[in-house]
């Protein structure tokens, strides 16, 4: 009896919670009101119409507001509005009209209706203001209908032309492009957005465009013009970012932080002396601002990210939301949105969060990006003043739009960036201590930069501006500050500019620099100093008769010179390999690769033979192209290229400065300038660039007995090693020996002996340990899996290596047996819940597809986890237990072949992953897919080898094709895809992204709730939730 009472209570619960639920969902699909808009009067309204009339083309009709201005009561007798019709009057343009009633019906502005630029929350709060009941009349003539509208009205829209959605391209040929905020965009999308046209994109797909030209056809959509990157003091010409300004004080926090909301609304927050562009995450990690900003400026990046709409247990709670959409849904404040839109759309265009680029304002109103009352708001902008103004005196600050602040900007040469003219009074002179003659150097050519903005040729602009109009789709609103209009006002403010530089008419060569292959700026007016480039070249620069690309060009011998020895080439293979790499395996003595090495690092540059990358000492360490104790020794040759630094002052000293000091031995300074010398000229630290011997002997950086050593034949300059001969040779000797790589265009050594013995036998391949799934590992496979450096080697096999060293090394090697933990499971961010890749499907904060995909990443490193326990299980084991449904068991199985191996029909042979793409039995898609996964946990699994290999052993053993290891190698394969951002990732990417478990060091993906989310599972909550308080209650 007391169960069936239990049963009938619960029963009845239940149903109730369901008619509660469909009253909710009823109640939130309800159509709303519009009660802001006009309702016509049903007597007024023909609904019946004659054949004749139904046929006939519709008229437009004009209405006119008018106000009683005799005092009355707010409630009037509606029979005394009287609304008339007429047919309009003839349109004076082409311009189409709107076919909104905003459009149409002129409002004139009342002393007693709020003002236009309050928020709606604040008009709720506000007591209704009297009004004088508004009379509908007829427009009598066109005249007297354009003289009372002109005033009132802002300059209509244009329409955005159609687009035939069966014309929207599709499928493979829809081609992904980078954006300026690191996510991609369709070329689908540019399309629908009235941006591309489907004849640029077929010129494009038969090879007649280029993906690079294409992106800079349309590098307005996809990254925009530059927001206020940092500060300009005119009278010194040194830069500082927003941050490092209202540090030192020279503008107020709130200034500042409305500046780098602009930058993280546009998508980047920069660093305006390295121009380094990063998100707001990278930025706060780089120490661009302080903690206390980040919160603040990670709201404001939603506006380029999309926002999310909270407190709704609906399927629309997942979708991503535009600025102006979550103004509307009360999630960001009204005024706060307008300053992030202006700053949008003064940059170039409102940002579609859901496309990933910006579109014209047309297709902005159409998707409901923007709608037509803010577009006007921020359009008008003498009343629309949302950025304080930095150069204001009075207090508070007075407030100015952002396309005013960018008036007062001007481009950096240097860099592309914007900054803003700093030239408050009273802060003229604070920062004229430039102490360094290299500081002073950079003050002239930035001050000089102010004054040469204007100064670009009548014939480039009319160049720039055919340009600009032959990739318009259609025409913009004239109100949209775009970058002719700024750069003509930055010209006349720069005109005004009381600069050092008025005194003497700045030239090209004062102000502009090319950089140089070591990443430094060269000034034009060094190199014509130099005899290196001729004034008339200058000339036809500033004509316009000449590129600075094709200038650049005539000077590479100056600016980036020949090639140095940048790797070995495997005669016996054809195999290339980085110095480190040959040195590591035994084809070059340490010291050999240390002196070829020091060779590169002195002209500039360390090189990667196989992808043809140049890098400075630091990122080439930081990319395991050298090892770490390399790094110390290359870095002090580096300094043949940057300068040595005096014990004593702070003064750049040349290579051979360095050695009058003492600072070199002889040797060593001879072997660096060889090098110098032999790839171009000796390079000049302070103005970056190379110098034929003569001009070096007369500005000190050389002499004539240094001229003699260099060009005599004895032993002192043979300071480089020939692996083949086993004798020493001067650097030019040993460039004359190499080959010119056809695919990079760099300079091998050929290795001409037979490469070393590598295989051991004995004692010493003997087992070291065995792995979790019983794979025996050698001395042998550490060797072959590049994963011993030589001298451990030896000392190995020498017996110089104690006990407790072996079981150091074997323990640092067990990752590449093991392999560390993917990614096991998802966390909820609501409430800490650790769920299952599966369980968290059925909860609803995954897709299933997401779900497949990481459960195949599990498989293919051997890894399915359980996170209830901790357990690592087999595929068949993990199906049974229910860590996944029935329906995951075939996928997953199949991915569990990228450990256990693939075979060929008829074949014995087990094959690796990568053999297995290679031989095509193995979609290279899903493959990639897998490798991912693989090289982000330890590396890629070989079936004949107990340890995972790095992507360089791979390739040398002939796993991996070389196409795909620099695929691997960049991370540009993106196969993943993250349910909180909505954009594909690498596996390692998504990794990062996780939280390590402290007490299991599982890694979990938090992820928000989701839409998804079964309404059953919400209904089991409330039954039980009310089950619990009614036996409380009892």
């Amino acid at each position: 009896m007391v169960m069936t009472t239990a049963y009938a209570v619960c029963t009845a619960v239940i149903c109730l919670e369901v008619t509660v639920i469909l009253g909710l969902v009823l109640f939130l699909l309800r159509p709303q009101k519009d009660t802001a808009q006009l309702q016509p009067d049903a007597g007024n309204v023909k609904t019946e119409f004659t054949p004749a009339e139904e046929e006939a083309p519709p008229r437009e009709v004009e209405y006119r507001i008018e106000y009683n201005d005799s005092e009355q009561d707010d409630e009037l007798n509606q029979e005394e509005d009287v609304i008339s019709r007429g047919p309009p009057s003839e349109p004076e343009s082409d311009t189409p009209a709107f076919t909104t009633i905003a459009a149409t019906i002129a409002l004139p502005t009342k002393p007693q209706r709020r003002d236009s630029t309050s928020s709606s929350s604040s008009a709720s709060s506000m007591p209704p203001a009297k009004v004088d009941s508004p009379k509908l009349m007829r427009s009598d003539s066109s005249a007297s209908s354009a003289s009372s509208n002109a005033d009132l009205m802002p300059k209509l829209i244009p329409e955005m032309p159609g687009i035939d959605e069966s014309d929207i391209i599709s499928g493979a040929d829809d081609v992904e492009v980078s954006n300026g905020w690191r996510r991609t965009v369709k070329l689908s999308s540019l399309q629908r957005s009235g941006i591309i046209k489907r004849e640029q994109i077929n010129d494009f797909l038969i090879g007649d465009i280029s993906k690079d030209k294409l992106q800079h056809q349309y590098v307005r959509w996809l990254k925009g013009e530059e927001p206020i990157a940092g500060i300009l003091f005119p009278d010194t010409g040194l830069k500082k970012s927003i941050f490092t300004a209202q540090k030192e004080e020279y503008i107020s926090r709130s200034t500042a932080i409305s500046l780098l909301e602009a930058q993280a609304a546009t998508g980047n927050i920069i660093d305006p002396i390295s121009a380094r562009k990063m998100s707001v995450t990278e930025a706060a990690q780089d120490g661009q601002f302080d903690k206390i900003y980040e919160q603040c400026l990670l709201r404001a990046e939603r506006a380029v990210t999309g926002y999310k709409q909270g407190g709704y247990n609906t399927r629309l709670s997942d979708e991503k939301l535009s600025i102006f959409e979550a103004m509307t849904k009360g999630l960001v404040v009204e005024e706060h949105a307008i300053r992030l839109l202006e700053a949008q759309i003064a940059t170039g265009g409102v940002i579609d969060v859901r496309s990933n680029h910006r579109v014209p304002i047309q297709y902005a109103l159409k998707m409901g990006l923007i709608d037509e009352r803010i577009y006007r708001i921020i359009a008008d902008k003498p009343t629309t003043t949302n950025f304080e103004d930095p150069n204001s005196t009075k207090t508070p600050p007075e407030k100015v739009s952002y396309s005013q602040l960018l008036a007062n900007s001007i481009i950096d040469d240097d860099t592309g960036l914007r900054l803003f003219l700093f030239q408050k009074p009273g802060f003229e002179k604070t920062q004229s201590h430039t102490s360094s003659p290299q500081s002073m150097r950079s003050a002239k050519s930035s001050s000089s930069s102010i004054a040469s903005i204007g100064s670009v040729s009548s014939k480039n602009k009319e160049l720039e501006a055919k340009e600009e109009e032959e990739i318009k789709p259609f025409p913009v609103d004239d109100d949209i500050p775009t970058v002719e209009k700024i750069d003509s006002v930055s010209t006349e403010q720069d005109e005004a500019i009381p600069a050092v530089d008025e005194v003497t008419a700045p030239t090209l060569e004062d102000s502009k620099s090319i950089t140089s292959s070591w990443r430094k700026q060269c000034a034009i007016v060094d190199l014509v100093d130099a005899g290196l480039m001729a004034e008339s070249k200058v000339k036809k620069i500033e004509s316009g008769h000449l590129l600075m690309a094709e200038a650049e060009n005539e000077l590479q011998q100056w600016l980036h010179g020949s090639s140095p020895i940048a790797g070995l080439l495997i005669i016996s293979t054809g195999e290339k390999m980085s110095l480190y790499s040959a040195a590591k395996r035994g084809f070059l003595r340490r010291g050999t690769a240390i002196s070829l090495l020091e060779a590169q690092a002195a002209t500039g540059n360390v090189i990667d033979p196989i992808t043809g990358e140049y890098m400075a000492v630091e990122e080439a360490t930081r990319k395991g192209l050298i090892d770490r104790q390399y790094e110390a020794i290359l870095s002090r040759a580096e300094k043949a290229v940057y300068g040595y630094k005096s014990k004593f002052n702070d003064t750049l000293l040349s290579v051979y400065q360095a050695l009058q000091k003492g600072m070199l031995v002889e040797n060593h300074a001879i072997r660096l300038l060889e090098a110098q010398i032999v790839t171009g000229g000796v390079i000049d630290p302070h103005r970056h660039h190379r110098c034929p011997i003569e001009l070096a002997i007369k500005r000190g950086l050389f002499d004539e007995k240094l001229k003699v050593v260099l060009e005599g034949v004895g032993d002192d300059t043979k300071g480089f090693f020939d692996p083949n001969t086993e004798q020493n040779l001067n650097y030019s000797e040993l460039v004359e020996q190499c080959v010119t790589d056809a695919e990079t265009g760099l300079l091998l050594l050929p290795y001409k002996k037979k490469p070393p013995e590598e295989k051991l036998s004995g004692p010493l391949a003997k087992v070291l340990f065995e792995s979790e799934l019983r794979r025996k590992v050698t001395l042998q496979d550490v060797v072959d899996a590049d994963l011993i450096e030589p001298e451990t080697l030896r000392r190995f096999k020498s017996g110089e290596m104690s006990a407790h060293e072996v079981k150091q090394l074997v323990d640092s090697l067990k990752i590449h047996v093991e392999g560390s933990m993917p990614i096991a499971g998802v966390i909820n961010a609501e409430n800490g819940q650790r769920l299952s890749i599966f369980q968290a499907t059925q909860a609803g904060l995954i897709r299933k597809g997401t779900a497949y995909e990481l459960l195949e990443a599990q498989a293919s490193c051997g890894k399915i986890v359980d996170v209830q326990t901790g357990r690592v299980l087999s595929v068949e084991t993990a199906s049974k237990t229910g860590v996944f449904d029935a329906e995951y068991e075939d996928v997953v199985m199949r991915a569990s072949r990228a450990v256990t191996g693939y075979r060929e029909p008829f074949k014995k042979e087990i094959l690796s992953l990568c053999e297995a793409i290679s031989r095509h039995l193995v979609v290279e898609r899903n493959g990639v897919r897998l490798l991912e996964a693989q090289v982000a946990t330890g590396g890629i699994i070989d079936m004949k080898s107990p340890l995972r290999l790095s992507i360089e052993a791979a390739l040398r053993k002939g796993l991996l094709e070389s196409r795909l290891a620099k695929q691997l190698q960049a991370r540009t394969s993106k196969s993943y895809f993250d349910p909180n951002t909505g954009e594909n990732l690498n596996y390692a990417q998504l990794m990062e992204r996780c939280i390590t478990d402290p007490d299991t060091g599982m890694l979990f993906l938090e992820v928000e709730v989701s839409v998804n989310q079964p309404i059953q599972s919400n209904m089991l909550f409330l039954s039980s939730s009310l089950l619990l308080i009614l036996k409380q209650n009892r």
